[in-house]
């Protein structure tokens, strides 16, 4: 089912970047990538891949998200190990879910100075480049619950 909704779910990804600005990447229920507009990923998240025990805990988050939709059914909010927000939500048909969308990568009002801690500590246990991090990080939109909360309804 999901790939006859492919071409409108690519569409919706592409109008959901170019009013809010935010990645949007669609899973299959499998929770096996199919498509992400923008097609590369933020460069703050390319510079903390760069770590292998840093990609793997972002795959832990992923899951964990995924994990939650399945239980609830419903669109999740979290924060990655990084402390940067994203938001998943399931894509069902007739009460099974065929498919997720996730969004991300959100820096949320408030949460700046957590984020630039998190990089200290990334930087002191696994070497990350801080001064990249900062950078990058400086490039990511903040935005307010009120912005992500409207973000959701757009998503279902």
């Amino acid at each position: 089912m999901l790939d006859v909704m492919m071409p409108e779910l690519i569409r919706a990804t592409k109008d959901f970047y170019n009013i809010a600005g935010m990645k949007t990447v669609i899973y299959d229920a499998d929770r096996r990538f199919l498509y992400s507009y923008p097609s590369s990923m933020c460069e703050f998240c390319e510079e903390i891949r760069k770590c292998p025990i840093l990609t793997e805990k972002c795959f832990e988050c992923d899951n964990h998200g995924f994990d939650v939709c399945d239980k609830t059914m419903k669109p999740y909010v979290y924060k990655c190990h990084m402390g940067l927000s994203e938001i998943i939500t399931p894509i069902v048909e007739n009460g099974v879910i065929i498919g997720y969308m996730m969004i991300g990568q959100i820096l949320m009002e408030g949460d700046t100075n957590k984020v630039r801690a998190l990089i200290d500590l990334a930087e002191e246990k696994y070497g990350v480049n801080k001064s990249t991090l900062l950078s990058e990080l400086d490039k990511i939109k903040l935005s307010s619950r009120d912005f992500l909360d409207s973000a959701i309804g757009v998503l279902t």
